[in-house]
């Protein structure tokens, strides 16, 4: 489920008691002797360039480099091709035929085609932490080696990236991806990491000196997220971008924006410090990213447990919680925005999966939770309105529990919805409780 959120994603931070005002130079590994016009490392001229913004990235986030950061030059060709690479086919082709069951591709979409031409024109650089490595597009430094009002712009990208290098050398970002999660919360990390380098970078434009009085100022002005989805609609992102469906735009744009939300929220109420602490308490859900209040009121996503279920098909292909921002995407079908962040909002906690070689094609069943039953009734008619003319789809509605069913037989569907709303019946006695301890305990 997390297949098309994997790309752009970059660094995370944490705090250090007395920032360093120097950060170390960036320096090269060992390269050929003749390194291709493609793949190159820094000229001195443009060490000096990098070794600036890294300044500017210590004095702005208030944390120190620990060690050298490697950096190269890449062109446009290079870094998609290297970036393509880390996507895995077996991955890409889960999410093609997990979202074209519910909708939310076209059949027969072409994932990595897709994302390839969305990296092609949006990525300026980057920073990986599977290699420590920055990497700036070869046009880019001509503009920053050049500098003037159209270097500017590049400059903060290229802090944003810098930042999740001092993330990485702070909080070890490998390990915090190669942590199994939710899919919900996963897009929750990524909120975190690209909402506190996002707002490094807003600082650093702003030429503020206080991060907690300009965090107050943004916190309240912060765009919807039918509104984020809107702008990322418009060409001036980039075509490919613009025009790619809404689930490819969510996954990709919303973090920066919504996790700029989630950080200004608690930069305002203590500046980086409070950023910190969110590191160490990582948000559970996108819910919580969306509506911070509820990570300060500790609300929690409710855990649910699917049930073994028959008859649908011959082999499950991911189970997972997609979460209110996926869960927005999916009510939005049809709507101008591609969200229907209103019938989304409410949402407790969710639980899907997807089988493989059902009587009726891919069958999708899916139990979601709301926080009271008027939210439920409002999730419930988006879930009719976007299931109009799908085979086998249903939706059932008890208290605050509604099961959304895509292209399961008749014949499965009383079995299915029963144990579903008793698996909803068994979540909300835990939350209330405490799940049971294991047997034997």
């Amino acid at each position: 489920m997390r297949a098309l959120g994997l790309l752009l994603m970059v660094g995370c931070a944490a705090a250090s008691p007395r920032p360093d005002p120097v950060p170390p130079p960036i320096v090269a590994r060992p390269e050929p002797a003749e390194p291709t016009a493609s793949d190159r490392p820094l000229t001195g001229a443009e060490r000096d360039v990098m070794a600036s913004l890294q300044a500017a990235a210590v004095e702005v986030r208030r944390l120190p480099f620990l060690r050298p950061v490697v950096s190269r030059v890449r062109n446009a060709a290079s870094i998609t091709e290297r970036l393509s690479a880390q996507m895995e086919e077996e991955e890409l082709a889960q999410a093609s035929e997990i979202y074209e069951a519910l909708g939310l591709l076209p059949e027969g979409t072409d994932v990595r085609e897709l994302l390839e031409g969305v990296l092609g024109e949006q990525v300026v650089g980057y920073y990986d932490p599977d290699t420590e490595e920055m990497v700036i597009r070869d046009d880019v430094m001509a503009l920053l080696l050049r500098g003037g009002p159209s270097a500017q712009e590049p400059e903060g990208v290229l802090v944003h990236e810098l930042v999740h290098a001092l993330q990485d050398q702070h909080h070890d970002l490998g390990a915090l991806y190669d942590t199994e999660r939710s899919g919900d919360a996963s897009g929750a990390l990524r909120s975190l990491i690209e909402g506190d380098a996002t707002l490094a970078m807003v600082v650093l434009g702003a030429r503020a000196e206080s991060v907690q009085r300009l965090s107050g100022q943004i916190a309240g002005n912060v765009p919807t997220l039918e509104e984020m989805m809107v702008d990322t609609a418009m060409p001036q992102g980039g075509m490919t971008l613009s025009q790619a469906p809404a689930i490819v735009r969510a996954t990709l744009v919303v973090p920066y924006l919504a996790g700029l939300g989630f950080c200004t929220y608690w930069a305002s109420k203590g500046g980086w410090p409070s950023v910190e602490a969110q590191f160490r308490e990582l948000p559970e859900s996108t819910e919580q990213v969306l509506h911070p209040e509820k990570s300060a009121a500790g609300e929690s996503p409710v855990a649910i447990t699917l049930p073994a279920l028959e008859g649908l098909g011959t082999e499950v292909v991911d189970e997972d919680t997609l979460g209110e921002l996926e869960l927005a995407v999916y009510l939005g079908q049809g709507r101008t925005s591609g969200v229907h962040a209103e019938a989304a909002a409410g949402w407790a906690g969710d639980r899907i999966r997807v089988y493989r070689g059902g009587p009726l094609g891919t069958a999708v069943v899916w139990l979601t939770l709301w926080d009271d039953e008027e939210e439920a009734l409002e999730a419930e008619a988006a879930a009719r309105r976007v299931g109009q003319g799908v085979e086998g789809h249903h939706v059932r509605r008890e208290g605050r529990a509604v099961v959304i069913l895509r292209r399961v037989p008749a014949a499965e569907r009383r079995a299915t919805v029963t144990a579903l709303l008793q698996a909803a019946e068994r979540a909300f006695e835990n939350e209330r409780t405490g799940p049971a301890p294991p047997p034997g305990e």
